[in-house]
């Protein structure tokens, strides 16, 4: 009993550190929205409009992270939260990795929605007496787009071409959990993720800016 309480108050310690030193991270940032309104006067006529507010209504980052990471969980329509005994914990539940036993792997495929693909994979080593640590990482292949940049040209097509790109989406995460009871677990997973979108050109003031499309956050599980 005394070695579980010594388990708790170090989750807890750790919980409370990672907390404290991460900043708040959201699915948009709030540039000029709500509250304000919307400048749609163009700098060149059916171009790009003088000073872009970044409204993104609808669409959200890092959306890789929501896929079925293993043909299991997506088979219970992806109610991993309560499957114990597997490393997929790591990405679900990292309390449900105190219910392993020795060492495990995994790796999966999943071809998704436009042809895009999602790898991840994990594995796990049961420490007897002291919990279950794994590491696992998510990789989505969205494909190759087609790049555009404004052309201000009157007598141009209000695009050039200017090649193929490709997006970078990762995540890496690290978990550890382990019994209080027979019956009861606690387990936390730290992820790093990271996506990049590439570049965009908008006109602000008349002036061609480049816009940076990639962010890279830390975010806490706790099972």
């Amino acid at each position: 009993m005394e070695e579980n309480m010594k388990k708790l108050i170090l989750l807890i310690g750790l919980v409370a550190f990672v907390g404290l030193s991460v900043a708040p991270v959201f699915a948009q940032d709030d540039f000029n929205f709500p509250g304000r309104v919307r400048q749609l006067d163009p700098v060149v006529d059916k171009f790009e409009e003088a000073a872009p507010t970044f409204i993104k209504s609808g669409q959200a980052g890092f959306t890789f992270l929501s896929i079925p990471t293993d043909a299991r969980t997506a088979a219970m329509g992806d109610a991993g939260i309560g499957v114990i005994g597997h490393a997929a914990g790591t990405l679900y539940n990292p309390a449900a990795l105190a219910f392993l036993d020795g060492r495990e792997a995994y790796f999966t495929n999943v071809q998704w929605i436009a042809d895009t693909d999602l790898f991840a994979g994990g594995v796990t080593i049961n420490f007897p007496g002291r919990g279950t640590a794994g590491i696992a990482f998510q990789m989505y292949d969205a494909g190759t787009f087609n790049g555009t940049a404004i052309d201000t040209s009157p007598t141009g097509s209000g695009f050039t071409d200017t090649g193929t790109f490709d997006t970078s989406n990762f995540a890496l995460s690290v978990a550890y959990g382990f019994k209080i009871t027979d019956r009861f677990s606690i387990g936390a997973t730290a992820k790093l993720a990271s996506q990049d979108l590439g570049t965009g050109d908008v006109f602000i003031g008349g002036n061609r800016t480049t816009v940076d499309n990639s962010k890279t956050v830390l975010g806490v599980d706790l099972g």
